[in-house]
């Protein structure tokens, strides 16, 4: 069972996020498609989504996990910002945020278990 799914295109936030969980021996799935999505059967403690992939076009398949969601995006996607909130994403963040807190985004996770 994954600790993380990422839904992430961006190369440096993808290696982020992996070199980040491994320091705290968390695990992570990175998924780049609707269809890899509904194959996940174990429920991750963690969704992470860059809403600017493009991979997930339905965002119920990403809520229908029930479980903290944390988005990111660029700071002038207000449009982008209003659906993610519409769909009830946990947090909606500027991808500066989400970069500078992700370390402790993480170790939250780690001390949950």
């Amino acid at each position: 069972m994954p600790d993380i799914i990422a839904i992430v295109r961006d190369v440096f936030f993808a290696a982020k996020i992996k070199e980040t969980a491994n320091q705290l021996n968390l695990s992570v799935l990175f998924i780049y498609d609707n269809k890899e999505l509904q194959e996940v059967k174990d429920k991750p403690k963690l969704i992470i989504f860059d809403l600017n992939s493009n991979l997930i076009e339905n965002f119920n398949l990403i809520k229908e996990f029930n479980v903290r969601t944390i988005c990111y995006l660029s700071h002038t996607q207000i449009d982008l910002r209003e659906k993610a909130l519409e769909y009830g994403f946990n947090e909606i963040m500027p991808k500066s945020k989400f970069s500078f807190e992700l370390p402790n985004i993480l170790k939250s996770l780690q001390n949950n278990q």
